[in-house]
Formats: C-alpha cells, sequence, structure tokens
C-alpha cells in the first residue's frame, strides 16, 4: 500500500530531519538540499511531488495539485531550519572552458541595466558613465586566474570564442532563471555547476561531469514539456525526452549536440572513458540545448500571460 505524505506538524518534522540528516552524511551542500529532499521523499512515497505551482485548472484530485501544500510546507521547514544559508551566489553561474588546451572557469556577472559586453585585451569594466551611455562590461574579467601576460597574448579568434561563450552562458543561465521557482530547473542549475566542479577539481572526473550534463539537459527538458502541458518519460535516453518535448512544440536540438551529451551510467565510474575534450563539448551543448527549450517556453509562458490579462 502506498504511503501518504505527512499532514501532521510532528511527523512532517521527523521525515524532514531523517531526509535532510541522510543529505548532510552525502556531504550534499545545503543550498541544494531543498530540491533534492522533495525528488528522495517523492522516491520513497512513489508519487508525484510538483516542480512548481500547479496550474489554476489542474485536476483537483491529481498527485501534483494535491502534493503541492505538502512541497510548500517542505520549503518552508528548510527556510527555518538554515534560513540565510540557502542563498544562492548572486552571479548566475560559471562556464567552464579550453585555453590552450587548459580548462579554465568562466564566471558570469549578474548585470542590471545596459551593459556593452566586450571581449579586449586591455579594456577594463567601467562602473556608472557619466554620459548615459551603457558602461563596457569585459569578459575576460570574468575569467579565474587570468594573466595579464596571457590575456595579452589572445588571438583575435580566441577573444572571438570568449565572446560567444560569455553570450552562450549567460543567455542560457538567465533564461533558465525565468522558468523558476522551478524544482527541476533548479536542479538542472546545480548539475551545470557540478559539470563546471568535475572539470575543474584537483582530481578531475571527466565522466561524472558529462553525466551531470547529461542530468542537466534532462531536467530543463522535462520541466519545459511539463509547463507546456505536456508528459515525459522517467528515461535518460535524451533522443526519447527531445521527441516527447518536441511533441508540445519545444525546437529539437541538432543532432550533434544531443550526441555529444548522450552517456551512459557507466561514464560515472569509468568504465566509459570520456575525455577532458568531450566533457567540455558535452557541457556546451547542454547549455545549447538547454537555451534553445527555455528560450521557447518562456516566450510561450510570456505570450500566455499575455492574452490571458486582455
Amino acid at each position: 500500500m502506498t504511503k501518504k505524505l505527512p499532514t501532521d506538524g510532528f511527523e512532517l518534522d521527523a521525515l524532514m530531519e531523517r531526509v535532510d540528516a541522510k543529505l548532510a552524511s552525502e556531504g550534499v551542500p545545503i543550498t541544494l538540499r531543498p530540491m533534492l529532499a522533495l525528488g528522495a521523499i517523492s522516491d520513497e512515497f512513489e508519487t508525484a511531488i510538483p516542480m512548481s505551482e500547479p496550474f489554476r485548472d489542474e485536476d483537483t484530485s491529481s498527485p501534483l495539485a494535491k502534493n503541492w501544500p505538502f512541497v510548500q510546507q517542505a520549503l518552508r521547514w528548510y527556510d527555518d531550519r538554515y534560513g540565510d544559508r540557502l542563498l544562492h551566489d548572486p552571479r548566475p553561474g560559471r562556464v567552464a572552458f579550453l585555453l590552450h588546451q587548459t580548462p579554465w572557469v568562466l564566471y558570469l556577472p549578474r548585470i542590471f541595466g545596459r551593459v556593452e559586453p566586450v571581449a579586449s585585451r586591455t579594456l577594463k569594466s567601467e562602473g556608472i558613465r557619466t554620459d548615459g551611455g551603457p558602461p563596457a562590461y569585459n569578459v575576460l574579467d570574468g575569467i579565474e586566474g587570468l594573466t595579464e601576460q596571457l590575456k595579452r597574448s589572445l588571438s583575435e579568434v580566441e577573444l572571438g570564442e570568449m565572446f560567444a561563450l560569455f553570450q552562450l552562458g549567460y543567455n542560457a543561465l538567465t533564461t533558465m532563471e525565468y522558468l523558476c521557482p522551478n524544482v527541476l530547473v533548479e536542479a538542472a542549475m546545480a548539475d551545470i555547476n557540478t559539470a563546471v566542479d568535475h572539470i575543474m577539481a584537483r582530481n578531475p572526473s571527466y565522466g561524472q561531469s558529462r553525466w551531470a550534463s547529461l542530468q542537466a539537459t534532462e531536467k530543463v527538458l522535462k520541466a519545459c514539456t511539463e509547463l507546456k502541458r505536456g508528459k515525459y518519460s522517467l528515461t535518460h535516453h535524451l533522443q526519447q525526452i527531445c521527441a516527447e518535448a518536441s511533441s508540445v512544440g519545444i525546437p529539437t536540438p541538432p543532432q550533434e549536440d544531443i550526441d555529444a551529451i548522450q552517456c551512459s551510467a557507466s561514464v560515472r565510474y569509468g568504465t566509459e572513458s570520456t575525455t577532458l575534450n568531450e566533457a567540455i563539448s558535452a557541457h556546451h551543448a547542454s547549455l545549447r540545448v538547454c537555451l534553445l527549450a527555455a528560450k521557447h517556453v518562456h516566450q510561450h509562458l510570456k505570450t500566455s500571460q499575455l492574452s490571458g490579462s486582455r
């Protein structure tokens, strides 16, 4: 018989204490625990947990509608328990890339208002300008550990590649933010960060990075499919997930991106080898696919809101 989610305060506290303690023992950071706790509870109770607030016309007898109050209580439990420690870095995120076959990290800034991004060997990022023009932001300032000597040695092609990478990472991550609060999307953004961590670790694991890129892509596509009222399968087969997303109008990504991301679970254990170049390619392909889907659904939601307000 399927267990029911607790509604009593004491039972809910006991459940959250147990699940949170398990996540803590596994070394999961506090900022990631709320979404992972909901996933673990969904598995334990064999019930659907809504990833965002259900639509107003959702069938009130469906698990997604019935379980939304529990999700609110669980998230409130985390707010009460950890407070400000749940806060994330205000920057949208970061992207790993290769320069001279060495991995580097580009941090993406939180931009307010108009800014003119550039990739320059010499220009310094500006503050507020007095002439009313948009201040310049040198994307190279976001590269962790980049020395002046190496910056001056960059070719025009390399500058162009870094500028394109900045645009990809910034657009992908900020567009994904537009779909939040959404548990799947927030988990995907954590997976993107994990993909970078595994590339840049002292003892890197390129297979784990590639798996994290697959996980991020899956979750964004599934979230976008759900936001367009479609259904998705519980599978890691990206081609099938893309087909299900396509059935509700989400653009199908290029096959080369799907191929770059797709991998088996064995990459996590080293039985399927993954190179640094393959991990980077999967990471960048994941950002492209996530941007393609999130941009489409964000525009769809904006259009729906405008239509509904008339």
